[in-house]
């Protein structure tokens, strides 16, 4: 599970179905890419990433 991708939603958004409306997506990914079961591309970490006021390699480390 990321759990500084989701901590930093909760903080700026409030909820995971917020962040999905702010970034176009639908919350069941949102949530998929919060717990590693969905993979996003580069832009797409890029895009979020910079949504959530954060560094991309803050959010997305390349942990498995």
């Amino acid at each position: 599970m990321n759990n500084k991708l989701k901590s930093q939603i909760v903080l700026l958004f409030g909820t995971q179905g917020d962040f999905a409306v702010a970034v176009g997506a639908r919350e069941d990914r949102v949530s998929r890419v919060i717990r590693g079961r969905d993979q996003l591309s580069s832009n797409e970490q890029q895009r979020w990433a910079s949504i959530l006021k954060a560094e991309e390699k803050e959010l997305f480390d390349e942990r498995k």
